[in-house]
Order: structure tokens, then sequence, then C-alpha cells
């Protein structure tokens, strides 16, 4: 079925004057059956309403309804569109986009899935079919359309794959090319396929981009001898640098304090998960929100009860404004009826009631921020001296409380177990939370907690996300990460691969919360860089590609016409991707609160907050300490700071080459075990990045030229 519409797809595109279909999508196939010819199950492609045609000047374009198309479609529909398209004009390019999807889909068997798991999907297709077919699969989804393949290139691909299976009983679902054919009306009524297979294998048979080797004729048939010499040289191909050997991460498993909600109350799910998102955002704009789930969750009680009617009566009986409907009544009057109907229990608790009634007064004061100064307000709201000024503010406690409030009352209503609120699985921002974990410290020199976020939609985006005190630390040590970014994107027209992207979730100088957050971003699932982490790595190949990844990043920072300097790199700076057949696992750079820029006049120093950090390294005999050479803390000039680097870079490739974070043996032995394991030349390399005379250290460029140099030999 795939090499049938990958057929059609690339008769399309190599017409006179092509035509792109741009909307490929399961709608988009109709499928009839032929068993009864011994022809099995034909797609066709229908929904050719918004094609693009190559001659643009002789058709009207549709350009405009196309893109309204785009914006209306549904979720599920949405899958099949690489958002990075539609500011492009590569339609050829959409269409392989659009067939990856579908064709992953129809191999994997699975239409209905909301969210395709890619990697997961494409290990399951490379073990039932094979790993050519997983590869092309996988360029065809690469956000660059540049690099998918053409639409021949697809077909050639499924046509070798369909040959290798078609002499297989299978009549009833599969038809040869020769029978195709001498039977056009399968596919085409009465017309003649104006396509010569035997010159298609011809032509992309040593296919120019790739100089590999595709499409076997169907009449000409292999050697044995030919075949098994071609499956050494694959075998030993996979003994270099082969990402095959990787297995699926473990399925995440999202942190929801509302998740029983969903068999319940959709809208009442949605709406509390929206207002709780914000929460790190804006405290007066969330507490105004929190009417939103407050409002829902009475109308629901009452409009189950079956009294919507008498609510209604007695609200306009009391209130000059009248209600047509049990919306149009306020919170309190909608307590209160609960409270004297006993809707919620047979003997309504006066704490359920209470509770309520402080989420509807901190909704109250969110729709008053003016009024904060009054008396009334005093439980809800923290005295804070900004810049001389005594001001109030709310109480991000007693806000996060609220959600606390309505999480029991809705477990007590709904009958689900109770159980109490975490604010630490609060969503954050766009991610919902899987992980998370305290640090130690004292939140002077360090953040105070960690989360793994995951935003949900068409392709995924994963966030590592920091929680730093604002009243505790220096502003220009908690921003440094985004001021990092900054200075790449000022110094570079791309970003450096290997460096994590980041944002801020929150202002730093918003006055409505005492904690700051900021989020690296990924596409696939963040990993950190611990000994767990490490034994999944099980080709050296894919060791010194990690360890060239990470030498190309520092050179290029420390190239920068404003040098960036990480000045704290060890394992937990280190974030691991894994990008599975494709390129393996790729390590990124984070945590730059202690890096050095060499220009200093826009941005303020921190050598006394990183100076402190090292004490205290020191002090508690931490295993980070062992990446920073004593002998340089009495050195503070910019080419030290650069030496630094390559210290710690130098003892980090050391364990990771080795294949141990925490080694018993010295580095000596280390580096005899890579010598013998790698290269001379790699062992050299390393022991003068280590070497305690920080001048007798190579730089950046020169490490990155070595590694990428012996990167080269597992290729």
């Amino acid at each position: 079925m795939c090499k049938r519409l990958s057929n059609a797809i690339s008769q399309l595109h190599n017409l006179g004057e092509p035509i792109y279909h741009r909307l490929i999508n399961a709608k988009s196939v109709v499928l009839c059956d032929f068993s009864d010819k011994k022809f099995g199950i034909v797609p066709y492609l229908i929904n050719f309403d918004f094609s693009k045609f190559k001659a643009a000047d002789a058709k009207m374009t549709v350009l405009e309804q196309f893109k309204n198309e785009v914006d209306s479609l549904k979720q599920e529909d949405m899958e099949y569109i690489c958002e990075y398209d539609m500011t492009d004009t590569s339609y050829e390019k959409m269409d392989i986009y659009a067939l990856g999807i579908l064709f992953i889909r129809i191999l994997s068997g699975d239409l209905q899935s909301p969210r395709l798991d890619l990697a997961d999907k494409l290990n399951l297709i490379e073990e039932n079919y094979n790993s050519k077919i997983a590869d092309l699969l996988e360029m065809m989804l690469s956000e660059t359309a540049i690099d998918r393949p053409t639409a021949k290139q697809v077909y050639a691909v499924f046509m070798e794959a369909y040959s290798s299976v078609s002499s297989e009983k299978n009549d009833a679902i599969i038809v040869t090319p020769k029978e195709l054919k001498e039977n056009d009306d399968v596919l085409n009524g009465d017309a003649d396929l104006d396509f010569n297979y035997e010159e298609a294998m011809q032509d992309l048979s040593d296919n120019e981009n790739t100089k590999e080797s595709y499409i076997i004729p169907m009449d000409v048939e292999r050697e044995e001898d030919d075949e098994i010499v071609e499956e050494e040289e694959v075998v030993s191909k996979k003994e270099k640098l082969d990402f095959s050997y990787h297995e699926p991460n473990t399925p995440i498993e999202i942190k929801d304090n509302f998740a029983y909600l969903k068999d319940h109350n959709m809208r009442l799910y949605n709406e509390i998960k929206t207002v709780e998102s914000g929460c790190i955002k804006n405290h007066f704009t969330t507490a105004e929100a929190l009417r939103g789930p407050l409002d829902i969750f009475l109308n629901t009680v009452i409009k189950e009860s079956g009294l919507e009617g008498d609510c209604v009566k007695e609200y306009n009986s009391n209130s000059n404004n009248k209600a047509k409907n049990i919306e149009g009544v306020s919170p309190a009057i909608k307590i209160n009826f609960i409270t004297v109907e006993k809707l919620l229990t047979k003997n309504t608790k006066s704490k359920i009631i209470r509770d309520l009634n402080t989420v509807r007064r901190m909704a109250n004061l969110g729709a008053h921020k003016e009024s904060i100064a009054n008396s009334e307000w005093k439980p809800f709201r923290v005295e804070k001296n900004i810049d001389g000024e005594v001001k109030y503010i709310i109480n991000g406690k007693v806000l996060k409380d609220c959600f606390g409030y309505l999480n029991n009352v809705f477990r007590l209503y709904y009958g689900e177990k109770n159980a109490g609120y975490n604010r630490d699985t609060m969503k954050l921002d766009d991610y919902d939370i899987y992980d998370y974990a305290v640090n130690e410290g004292d939140g002077n020199t360090r953040y105070l907690e960690e989360f793994h976020g995951i935003k949900q939609g068409k392709k995924n985006e994963y966030a590592i996300i920091r929680k730093y005190d604002k009243e505790k630390m220096d502003k220009n040590f908690i921003q440094r990460n985004i001021s990092t970014l900054e200075l790449i994107n000022d110094n570079m027209s791309n970003s450096i691969k290997g460096v994590s992207k980041v944002k801020d979730l929150n202002k730093i100088d918003s006055e409505d919360d005492e904690f700051y957050y900021i989020a690296y971003t990924f596409s696939k699932e963040p990993m950190a860089l611990n000994q767990q982490m490490l034994d999944k790595i099980k080709s050296s190949a894919e060791k010194v590609n990690i360890c060239t990844t990470l030498s190309e990043a520092i050179s290029k920072l420390h190239d920068l016409e404003e040098p960036i300097y990480h000045r704290m790199i060890n394992p937990g700076s280190i974030i691991v991707c894994d990008y599975g057949l494709k390129e393996g696992y790729v390590p990124y750079l984070i945590g730059f609160d202690f890096s050095k820029f060499d220009k200093q006049s826009e941005y303020a120093t921190v050598i006394d907050v990183y100076n402190k950090e090292v004490e205290r390294q020191n002090e508690n005999n931490e295993d980070n300490f062992k990446y920073i050479c004593p002998n340089d803390l009495h050195v503070n000039s910019n080419s030290n700071f650069g030496q630094r680097d390559i210290y710690a870079l130098g003892m980090l490739f050391i364990r990771i080459l080795t294949g141990n974070l925490n080694p018993e043996k010295n580095e000596i032995k280390l580096l005899d075990e890579i010598e013998e394991q790698y290269s001379a030349k790699l062992a050299d390399l390393l022991e003068r990045m280590i070497s305690e005379a920080a001048m007798e250290r190579p730089d950046a460029n020169t490490v990155y030229s070595v590694f990428k140099e012996a990167l080269e030999e597992y290729k």
C-alpha cells in the first residue's frame, strides 16, 4: 500500500507541470478491495481541493484557502503537517512529510493514536520490516525540508522492500509491477500507466544524493556470494558508528493532581488546568481566573441535583440583577444554596464550605486588585518592600492552597480517594510535570528544584525547568542562562549544536512571585548524564561522537566575537537526548549560571557567586569539585577561564570514554585504557587537557579537531 501511494505521488511530482497535493492524511486516501481479482486492497488519493500546480501562473492559486484550512484542522489532522513548512514553499517536501506520518501509521497498524511516539514506532517498524525503511521514514519527518528525500527516492525504497516479499504467497494483498502493467485498470481505469518501471529502477540504482543502491531490478538475480559479501559489509559498518541498539525510553507518566477529573468532567478538568498553568506568571490574573473552575463545579452540583430552578429563583428574589439560568447566579449564593440543601454530603461539612468560600474570596481579590490594602484581604496578601516602597501582593502560598482546596472538594463530590495536592506537580506554564527533584543547598548559589516537563502537541516539546529563589539570589546570577543565549544569538546566525535552548517562564522583575523559573527546551526526552545513562551507551564510536559534539560546542562558544566560558562543566551540566537511528545520543550543555563573558560591560560579573559555589563543593567533598583544577582557582583571567573549561572537558571525556563517572582508578590508568581501546592520539590529547599547568592545555579548537578526526575512523 505504501509502495502504491509513493508511486502515485512520485508520478504527480514528476509531471511536466508537477502537482503537489499539500493536504495528505488518512482522510485523503480511500481504499478499494480487489481481492476477487487477487489484487488486494488498492489505495486512491482524493481531495485535491488545495493542491498546488508548479505552473502557478497558469492556474488560479488557492494558497489563502489552504492556509485557512490548515488553521481549522483538528489535532489528528495537524499531525500530518510540519509547522516549519508553513513558512516555506517546499510543497513537494510537505507531501513527503505527510506521507511519512501516514506510512508510519499504516505500517504500525495504528491510525487512531492522538500523538505518535515516533521513536517507538520507528523501532517497531525496523523490527517488523527493516532498518532501511525505518531510516527512510525518519528522513521523511525531518523538520528541515531540504533533508527529506524526493518522492522517487521514497518509491524506490518501498519498491525494493516490496520486491523482497513479492515472492511470498500473499497474492490477496500484494500485486507485482508486472501484473499492474498488464491490469492497469486497477489503478487508472482504462488509461495506460505512463511509467516505465525498469527505466525508473535504472535511474534510481545509483542515486546522486546518497550514492546508495536502492533498487535491485526484479528480473536480475543476485549471486549468493554477492549477497553474503554485502551483508558482511553492513555488519562491519554497524560495528563502527551505529545507533540501532538504542532501547526506547520508559513511557512518560504525567504527575497530574486533577487527572481523575477526565473520567467525570472534561470541561472542569480543562478549566482548572488552564488556571493552574498560569500561576507562576501572574498571581492576580490566576486568582481572578479561579472563578472559572469554581463556577463550573457549583453549576454542575446544582444542575445534577435537579435544583437549578430553585437556586435561580432564590437569587432573583434577593437581588436587583435577574438571572435567567444558573450561570447568572453569583458564587456566594450558590455556595450558600449548596450548604442549605446539603448537596455535597448528607451533612455538609463546614470545612468544605470554608474551602469553597476561600477560593471565592481569592477570586474576588484577583478581580479587585486595587483594594488589596483593605484589611479584609489581610489573610490573602503579604507585604513586600520594593525599591523602598511598601507594597501588598497576593500571598503565593495561599493562592496555591486554593488549588488544594478545590482538589479536595472535587474528589469528595466524585467519590475519588482523598489525596493531598502536590504543589511540585502543578502545571508550569505549558508544561505538564512528569518528574521533579529538590536540590540540596540554601538557595544562595544553586537552584531550589528541578522539574521535567512536557508540552504536549503535534510535536512534543520537553523541558528541564529550574526554580530559583529571587529573594536570596543576585538577579544577574539567576538570569545568566538567558544572557548566554542572548549573546549567542547576537554573535551567530544559528544556534550552536550541543547547547540547549533556554527561556524564562516568568519575569525576573515580577513582583508577585518569590520564585523565578527557567526552562531548557528539547525536542526529545532529556536525560541526565549519570551512570545509568552512561551504561546505555554500548558503542565506543558513540562515546567518541558525544565527546566530539561537546568539544565542538565549547570551541564555538570560546570562538565567539564575545567569547563565553562555561566555568562549571561536569556531568550535572550535560543533558542527553536520544535521536534514535538518525543521530543517536546527542549531548547538550546546560547550567550557564556561573558562566563568564569576555565582555563584561553589559553583564555584571558573578565571580563572587562562582567562588562561593566552588568553596561549597570543596567543603562538601562533592564529585563535581574533581572537574575543577585547584591550581586555576588563584588565577582570574579570560585565558584561564577558557583553560578551566578544557580541564573540565578532559576529566569528563575520560569518564565518558571509559564508561565510568565514578572510577576507582586514577587518571593515568584510565588514560592507558583509552590508549588501548581508542588511540594513543586521544590519550595524549586528554593527558594535556588535564594538565595542572593551564598553559600546557590545548585550546578548544584543537580538542574538537582531534575528536573529529577520531570520529571519522568510525564512519
